[in-house]
């Protein structure tokens, strides 16, 4: 079973962009708190995520760098073979679906603590069943 759940903040604001065949895709960045032994000890690890269609124009329009977002999906690898004929390999997070972390009150509180206690006030935002087309 491949599912994945992550909860990050977005490391750069997202971008929008159309594969030949006119379908939407996000791809975007979020560092997740990873907590150490030692107590107040926190580091990150980065996450690539990848979004399609309307959930992708959704992503775009509703999330900026520094927000937080929950993911919800399956990591996939993938690979390319470069101009030079070199074979790149990468892992991304496919979304299956996305939620605000925060509720807008909390946007403008203070610290992650407080914001961490606000419950998700937006429902989720999935791929429909039937899409098929992968631009890779």
């Amino acid at each position: 079973m491949n599912i994945v759940h992550l909860l990050g903040r977005l490391t750069a604001d997202t971008e929008l962009k159309y594969t030949t065949g006119n379908t939407a895709y996000c791809r975007f960045r979020i560092a997740v708190n990873r907590k150490f032994a030692k107590e107040g000890d926190v580091s990150a690890d980065f996450f690539n995520v990848v979004s399609w269609n309307k959930q992708a124009e959704f992503v775009s329009r509703h999330f900026i760098k520094g927000e937080r977002i929950i993911v919800h999906g399956e990591i996939r690898n993938s690979d390319y073979t470069d101009k030079n004929n070199i074979k790149h390999y990468g892992v991304e997070i496919f979304a299956n679906s996305l939620e605000f972390a925060d509720t807008k009150a909390s946007k403008h509180l203070p610290t992650p603590e407080v914001v961490a206690a606000a419950p998700p006030e937006t429902p989720t935002v999935g791929i429909p069943d039937d899409f098929e087309e992968m631009p890779f």
